[in-house]
């Protein structure tokens, strides 16, 4: 279970993490949908598709993704994409 603050929002950034937000939908008590994130929205989209509406959003940038966020999860492959996907935020 997943004890936050009332309030809090979650974001999970996904790459390689379809069964953690499979888990995290389906166990946890969630009053807040959480935003999804891929480099390929289109992966993103079908995740959500198979999912319970209303507990996920997609978003179509990363930027998008943690503005709404107080908790970001992601796993990438490698420095690169650490650094693809976090730059717009470091430079804001």
């Amino acid at each position: 279970m997943i004890n936050r603050r009332s309030g809090d929002k979650q974001a999970l950034l996904t790459c390689k993490i379809k069964g953690m937000v499979k888990n995290l939908v389906e166990k946890a008590d969630l009053d807040k949908p959480i935003v999804l994130y891929n480099r390929t929205t289109a992966r993103a989209e079908a995740l959500a598709s198979s999912l319970p509406v209303g507990k996920v959003k997609v978003a179509k940038t990363f930027l998008e993704c943690v503005a709404e966020a107080d908790i970001i999860m992601t796993c990438v492959g490698d420095d690169n994409a650490v650094k693809e996907i976090s730059g717009d935020c470091i430079q804001k």
